[in-house]
């Protein structure tokens, strides 16, 4: 599905329309009011979650050593 609006210049806010039907919006409002919630979204994934448990996470490994 994807693939076939990309086809189609159903690219979202750029062409005016995607998932939602952007026709009339200001293009630039939209983009700062979205960099602004990502920002405060950012934050909170970064400082507002609490600490995984113990036992939790996975090791983090190198893909270049395999």
């Amino acid at each position: 599905m994807l693939q076939g609006m990309v086809e189609q210049g159903a690219t979202g806010l750029v062409s005016g329309k995607g998932f939602y039907d952007w026709e009339g919006c200001d293009v630039e409002l939209a983009r700062k009011q979205a960099s602004a919630q990502l920002v405060k979204l950012q934050a909170f994934l970064d400082h507002d979650l609490p600490k995984p448990a113990s036992g939790t996470q996975p090791k983090l490994r190198d893909p270049r050593e395999d």
